[in-house]
Parts: C-alpha cells; sequence; structure tokens
C-alpha cells in the first residue's frame, strides 16, 4: 500500500498489512504458477464456487490467508517481474514487532521492468504479454471467487450499488490483492498502449469503505466512489482524515443524502465566527425588485468606508464586470427573512471578490471594491415580491453568463491551503456538498469560469487539469498513479463541463447523468434548474406556485410539455427508486414521468449518452422499442408459479422467441409492487408485453464469437464464461500459445474441448404493459424511427397508416436471455424475421 501518495498532513497514515504466516508450512512461493496451489494441498480452491468456500472452517483461515498471500501476492509479483523476489525485501518489523508488508519500493521496480520489456523485441514482448495477461486475469477471477458470496449478490440486488469482500479472507489482505492488481495492470497498460487489459473500476474493500463513513462522508457519497473510482483512489480519499461529523449523516441512505437540507422553519443565518454578533446589512427589498423590473441585474459592493452597502444596477447588454456567489445555503449564507447578511460576512465575501479580480487583466483602482450578486442578497424575499423572485430566478442564466467569475465558496474548503498537490485538492474539492447540490450544479453549468475559494486563495480545476495533462507522456509508475487519483477524484467536475459543451439541443441526452447523485431541499425547484440549464422559458413552471397542492407533480408536467424530447431510456429509469418511481396520482399520460431525475443510482458514463430522442405530451411517451408478446396473454402472468429468490418469493415465466431454438427467456415479477390492480381492468382490451430496453434477441453466443452484436449498452449486460478450471492441466500449455498466436495478430480457430462448457446470459431492463393498439396519422409517423410495425395478431387494414401500441406501464422487470446447457458449439441461428413476436413502436402513458 506504502507506494500509493498520502494527501498532506492532516491525514491518515497507510493500512498497515500484516504477513500472514502459517506454523505448519512456511508457504514460500515456487514455480510453476498454475501447479502451486495442489502442490500445497490446496488445489480445491480453483473448482468451488465462493459459497462453498465460505464454509471453510474458521479455525484453518489463518492458513488460507497464509497460501493465499504466498500464492497471489507475492507468487504474482515474481510473475509479473519475471525476476526471482526475495520474500524478505518487501517485509519489516514495526515498533510493535509485528511483521508487515511495505510496497515502497514497488514502482522503482515496476519502471525498471517496464524499461526492460520496451528493449525486447516484438516476438519477446507478445510472449510477456501474454504470460501476464494470463495470470492477471485468473488472479482477478481467483480472487473475485474467494471474495464474493451469495450474500453479496444479495446485497448488490438490494442496493444496485455493490457488494464488499466476504470475510473468509482478512480485510487488509483482500485490500492488498486488489491494490496489487490494479498497480500491476496500470503498469502493464503503460508498456503495450495498443491492448489496453481492461481493469475493474470499483472499490469493495470494507476498510476502505468504513474509514470513509469514520471520516464523515454520506453513505451516498461512498456510493458514487464505489461506483466511479479504482481501488487506489478510493484508498487515497480514505486517508484523506475527518472530513465532519459522520453522525451528520445517520439518516442517509446508500443512494440519498438526506442531510444538509435546508428547514426554513428553524434555519439560522451564521457570522463568520461563532463569536461575533455584529450587525446584519442589506438593502431594501424595494430598491431591489425596482432594479429588477427595470430589466437590469442588481449587485451589491461596501461602499467606500467599508461600513455599509452599495446598490449597483447593471445593463444586460453592456455589463460592468461583476462576480457571482454560488454557496450552499447550509452553510449558513442563506437568510429567507430579508435580503442581508451579517457584516462580517459581507465584508469577507468582498474581500475575497476583490482579491478574484484582482488576478484579472484589470485589477481594481486601490479604493474600488468589485460588485458582485449573490442570491441571498439579491433576489426578492418577502410577501409582496413574488413576481420580482420568479423573474430574478429565470434570468439567473443571464446573471451566471454575464459574470466574470463565480465565486464558490464552501464550509468545508476554508481550513485547506492552496499548496496542495493537485490530486489532493482534486479528491477534497470535488466530494464538498458543493458537488452534491441540483442548485449549484445549475450555476456551474451557467458559469464561464468557476473558482473555488481555499484558506489562503483560490483554485481553478480546469488550470489543474491542464497541470496534469502536462504529465501525460510520463510513464513513470508514480506518475500514473498520481494521474489516476486526480483523473477519478476530479470525475464530478469532468462530467459537469462535458455536460455544460454540449448544445442546448443536445444536454437532454445526459440530463439523467448530470444530475446524478445531487439534491435540492425543495424538490419543487428541480425543474427549474433543469430547465434554465436546458435553456428554457420557464414561465409555465413558475407558474405553478412552490406552495400549491401537488406542485412538485404539476411542476413536473409542465417539464416535461416544455422540453418535449426526452432520451427514449428515461422510461426505464422510473423504477430506479422510490425517489425517481413516477408518482401513483400523475395523470394518464404523465404515468411514465418520474417524480424526480436525481437520485439516480445506475451507472452510465456521460461518453455512452442515449441519442434516441422520442417525443413526450400530454398522451404520453412516444417511444420506438422492440418487445416480446407472450402467446397466452395475461395467463402467463396470471397463472404462473411462486419461485423463491435471494430477494423474496417471485413470479417466474419462462417462454422461447420462434426460430431462437437454443435459446430461452425468463422473467420474474413482484405482484405487490406493480400496477396489477389496472390488468383486472383492462385485460379484456390489452394484451402484455415486455418492452426490451436492449434488444436481446440480436445477442447470441455466434454473435459474441462474431463480434456482431452491436455492441453492449448500458440497459444490458452480458456474459459468457468458461468452467475454464475443468480444463485439464496439460491443457493450460495449449492455452497459453493460442493467446500467443492471437497476440500475433495470428487466426486461431476456436476448438472446443469435451472439458470446457459454454455459459451464455445476456439480461436486460424490461417494462411489462398492458398494450393496445391505435391507428395514428400519417403525420405522426416522424415521432419516432421508421420501422415496420405489426401488430401480434394482424396488421393494420390501412398499409399507409402505421400502428402504435398503446401501452400502461404495469412494472418494471428485467428478462434474462440463457442458452440450453451444452458441452459443443450452439447450432447456428437461422436468419429469419421473428413476425409476431416483436414489435417497434409504443404510446406508453405508464404505471407506476
Amino acid at each position: 500500500m506504502n507506494h500509493i501518495p498520502l494527501p498532506q498532513a492532516p491525514a491518515l497514515a497507510h493500512i498497515e498489512i500484516p504477513l500472514y504466516e502459517s506454523d505448519s508450512n512456511p508457504y514460500r512461493y515456487t514455480q510453476p504458477w498454475w501447479s502451486y496451489p495442489a502442490r500445497h494441498g490446496f488445489g480445491f480452491i480453483t473448482k468451488q464456487v465462493s459459497d462453498e468456500l465460505h464454509k471453510y472452517p474458521g479455525d484453518l483461515r489463518s492458513n488460507l490467508a497464509a497460501f493465499i498471500q504466498s500464492w497471489l501476492f507475492f507468487g504474482v509479483l515474481e510473475e509479473f517481474l519475471g525476476v526471482k523476489q526475495d520474500r524478505d525485501e518487501w517485509i519489516v518489523t514495526t515498533e510493535k514487532g509485528d511483521r508487515v508488508i511495505r510496497t515502497s519500493h514497488l514502482c522503482e521496480k515496476l519502471d525498471a521492468w517496464q524499461t526492460r520489456v520496451k528493449q525486447l523485441d516484438g516476438n519477446q514482448q507478445l510472449e510477456i504479454r501474454a504470460g501476464i495477461d494470463q495470470v492477471l486475469g485468473h488472479v482477478d477471477s481467483m480472487h473475485e471467487t474467494l471474495s464474493g458470496t451469495t450474500v453479496d449478490i444479495l446485497q448488490t440486488l438490494q442496493t444496485r450499488i455493490g457488494s464488499y469482500h466476504s470475510d473468509l479472507l482478512p480485510d487488509e489482505l483482500n485490500l492488498s490483492l486488489d491494490v496489487l492488481h490494479y498497480t500491476l495492470s496500470l503498469a502493464r497498460n503503460a508498456v503495450f498502449l495498443d491492448t489496453p487489459l481492461s481493469i475493474r473500476t470499483y472499490t469493495k474493500s470494507r476498510l476502505v469503505h468504513d474509514q470513509l463513513a469514520k471520516n464523515g462522508w454520506c453513505p451516498s457519497e461512498v456510493s458514487r466512489l464505489n461506483q466511479a473510482c479504482s481501488v487506489v483512489s478510493g484508498y487515497f480519499s480514505s486517508r484523506l482524515g475527518g472530513l465532519g461529523s459522520s453522525t451528520i449523516h445517520s439518516k442517509c441512505s446508500h443512494w440519498q443524502c438526506e442531510a444538509w437540507q435546508v428547514d426554513e422553519s428553524n434555519y439560522r443565518t451564521k457570522h463568520a465566527n461563532t463569536l461575533c454578533d455584529c450587525t446584519f446589512v442589506g438593502l431594501p427589498t424595494e430598491r431591489i425588485a425596482e432594479i429588477i423590473r427595470g430589466s437590469q441585474i442588481p449587485c451589491l459592493r461596501l461602499d467606500r468606508h467599508g461600513n455599509g452597502l452599495e446598490l449597483v444596477a447593471i445593463d444586460q447588454s453592456a455589463p460592468i464586470r461583476f462576480t457571482a456567489i454560488s454557496h450552499v445555503w447550509s452553510d449558513g449564507l442563506g437568510n429567507h427573512a430579508a435580503n442581508a447578511l451579517p457584516h462580517c460576512q459581507v465584508r469577507l465575501i468582498q474581500e475575497r471578490v476583490n482579491t478574484i479580480a484582482n488576478l484579472g487583466s484589470k485589477p481594481l483602482a486601490p479604493s474600488d471594491n468589485q460588485p458582485f450578486w449573490m442570491d441571498t442578497l439579491c433576489i426578492p424575499v418577502g410577501s409582496g415580491f413574488e413576481a420580482e423572485r420568479n423573474t430574478a430566478i429565470a434570468e439567473m442564466k443571464t446573471i451566471y453568463r454575464n459574470s466574470g467569475t463565480v465565486l464558490v465558496l464552501n464550509n468545508e474548503l476554508s481550513g485547506i491551503s492552496v499548496d496542495r498537490s493537485p490530486w489532493e485538492l482534486s479528491a477534497r474539492i470535488t466530494r464538498t456538498t458543493w458537488f452534491r447540490r441540483l442548485w449549484t450544479l445549475h450555476e456551474a453549468v451557467l458559469a464561464k469560469k468557476i473558482v473555488f475559494q481555499l484558506q489562503d486563495g483560490s483554485v481553478d480545476l480546469s488550470e489543474l487539469q491542464t497541470i496534469v495533462q502536462g504529465w501525460d507522456n510520463s510513464s513513470k509508475l508514480q506518475d500514473l498513479l498520481c494521474r489516476l487519483i486526480f483523473r477519478e477524484a476530479c470525475q464530478p467536475y469532468s462530467k459537469l463541463l462535458l455536460f455544460k459543451s454540449k448544445s442546448l439541443s443536445t444536454r437532454v441526452q445526459d440530463i439523467w447523468t448530470a444530475v446524478q447523485w445531487r439534491n435540492t431541499s425543495y424538490q419543487e425547484d428541480e425543474t427549474i434548474c433543469l430547465a434554465n440549464m436546458l435553456g428554457h422559458d420557464l414561465s409555465s413552471i413558475l407558474a405553478v406556485s412552490r406552495y400549491e397542492s401537488e406542485a412538485k407533480i404539476k411542476r413536473m408536467q409542465a417539464f416535461i410539455v416544455l422540453q418535449k424530447y426526452f432520451p427514449q431510456g428515461s422510461i426505464f429509469e422510473g423504477d430506479n427508486s422510490d425517489l425517481t418511481r413516477p408518482s401513483p396520482t400523475a395523470l394518464v399520460g404523465f404515468e411514465w414521468t418520474p417524480q424526480s431525475f436525481v437520485f439516480r443510482t445506475r451507472m452510465r458514463t456521460l461518453e455512452q449518452p442515449d441519442t434516441h430522442l422520442a417525443l413526450a405530451d400530454e398522451l404520453g411517451f412516444h417511444v420506438s422499442l422492440v418487445a416480446l408478446i407472450p402467446d397466452k396473454g395475461w395467463n402467463v402472468f396470471t397463472q404462473a408459479q411462486m419461485r423463491s429468490t435471494l430477494v423474496g418469493d417471485l413470479h417466474q415465466a419462462f417462454f422461447m422467441v420462434p426460430l431462437e431454438w437454443d435459446y430461452f427467456y425468463s422473467v420474474c415479477w413482484n405482484m405487490d409492487r406493480g400496477r396489477w390492480d389496472l390488468v383486472n381492468s383492462l385485460r379484456d382490451e390489452t394484451f402484455p408485453a415486455l418492452i426490451l430496453q436492449q434488444d436481446v434477441t440480436l445477442v447470441t453466443d455466434e454473435a459474441l464469437d462474431l463480434d456482431e452484436s452491436g455492441g453492449r449498452r448500458d440497459g444490458s449486460s452480458l456474459t459468457r464464461m468458461f468452467d475454464g478450471d475443468l480444463i485439464a492441466e496439460e491443457a493450460r500449455e495449449e492455452v497459453l500459445q493460442e493467446m500467443k498466436r492471437e497476440a500475433r495478430g495470428e487466426t486461431v480457430e476456436e476448438v472446443y474441448t469435451p472439458y470446457e462448457r459454454r455459459i451464455f446470459s445476456a439480461s436486460t431492463s424490461v417494462i411489462i404493459v398492458a398494450a393496445s393498439a391505435r391507428d395514428v396519422s400519417p403525420d405522426t409517423r416522424n415521432l419516432t424511427d421508421s420501422l415496420q410495425y405489426k401488430h401480434p395478431r394482424g396488421k393494420s387494414s390501412n398499409p399507409n397508416v402505421a400502428v402504435e401500441y398503446q401501452a400502461r406501464i404495469i412494472q418494471h422487470v428485467e428478462v434474462k436471455k440463457e442458452m440450453f446447457s451444452t458441452y459443443t458449439q450452439a447450432a447456428h441461428r437461422v436468419s429469419a424475421e421473428l413476425g409476431y413476436g416483436l414489435v417497434r413502436r409504443w404510446h406508453c402513458q405508464g404505471g407506476k
């Protein structure tokens, strides 16, 4: 662990990794790699599944830990470096007399390895690459087997976040194996640039997660880090030290942060320090409102004596230079009662604004103060100013765009110095509450330039990114690790910049990802932020008062009509959590609409946006998707058998698609979760259909061989594995030679031995709907792709009129496609039209 850089103090020291020793066997690693387990009586671990290994007797687990460390740590080091390793070189004795492993010189050894490999000829490099790839691949799968159980699968299904390592091996050992595997993979990829090895980007270490919680991290922030960051970055973040009280997140969950919510009834504006009791300064709200009514921007600055505030009216067409303030209200810089703040806070803000202004090309005159805009002081509060308040909110996009700089004030950064490393600064800045609030995202997207105020200066993360990019040519492992930590820590900021770089017309493709993990104290305000970021007029949204009954739902419906086009995949997001699930009181036509676009927990990268936009209107969401239609109608669901699963008793149905005789489909559902009450009332005039997020009918075992599956999207998961542990030991050399031939670009004929069993599965999100066909005019056919539409029981009588299927959502589930178990290659699928089994155009009104 010691090769990973540490933050500057105050920070936590490295976690010590014990040397696990056995009294009965020293377990000193010796080659060959593959036979090492059998030579030491552990051959069974390569054949047993994780649940069976989990039953390994507790009193013998110390022997298991010692063996695994010798094989998967010291053995892997020796196999990768290609040089016999002196184990004692990696071991030190602490002051307490404990023998621990230190990796301080790992970077130096890997740099030497890179230099040596780069000097070899092409064939020698290919041979080395094939050998280490096989070892790293086996280590990855072996550790996954040793550290996972069915309990982990249950946790993943329930939280959609992921799981920790099991307790079969000590937590310290699990962490060290993960870090070593990632570090070696990073070094390998730095040499073999043309054939990068895929590396897992998640953190399963219980030690890391527990330390983050102890440091004051929200469980949802830990979940975000777990999804988006490697074990190296996760470990670095856990060393940052205390960032606040952990009790503030006692009510938070893995997908939602309940802390930092503003309660207007007991909100208190704070002074710059707890001992200060200075007076509040501000300006009459009527004067601010008057400027807003005149279509100008109200800004403030301290007068020349520093005692009071001056109001500066800025013309939008010829603006004076000013700074906009972005802050989190839970820090205490808000005020619900008046447009005023304590004098100490205003003076401090003015000093920081002036410092930023003086860094520009035109410094201020000695006696001047830079005007600034801040919502607390410049958006009218109190009764009688609702119209001006709505106007000011609608004009925020103009205000933030016209400001020269947006200065971010956040209490969590007030004790951090600017002289820290770029990777530490990025890690500390991006984990603040500012990166968890929706209003601040809205402000950042609208801003030209953002700087973060620290203890003794300000930081522009974009400038830090430019600095770190200058190291891209370095292949030294220490530089690679620092770059990795910086890049992954900066992901929230990079995601923000990528969304900001999109045109207004294409931003909606990424809206789910952009607002992920954000929150707002008043859900009624969510659509204001969304509409402003997408460049819309807020009139129809603000026409619904925040205090109106069901204002959140009504504003969301207004936003849907206003935006008009949404990513087609949005329809599958509605069951992501109770917070995104459509409202049961929504109007028909809006039943598909999520209650919120935030709180999304599933991972999707902005590099793979949902580019297919579909029309949303008062009738519903007009999507073009593939569906499976059971021949037996609703009987498939109403007569289905119960099945006990990891997540409880579920109904389950199996079916096949014509001409796909090698495969079968299965779907499970819970009658208590969906809108099955609709089935009783709609049964006679509707038929059931399963709308697929990803067309898994096109995904076959042969397509994976030929790379013809069209690529995997986030909506589906593909698995094709082999029972490699059943392959005879003497066949392993043949497998290695095959990998070497593939690495040289030679054609390798795929041959399946009787020992090799192919296992194939594909899954995707599905919506069970109650569907009925309706004819639509040719004018509406351009709303979706031009496809061949088919009714399950006949085509439209008019060939010039498309068929659109009106659907009510019953339940969100998942369908799984599997291949019948076989020890030989599957028969080739006949290319044919799947006929009535597929429907492609849907008019979804929704449902819960």
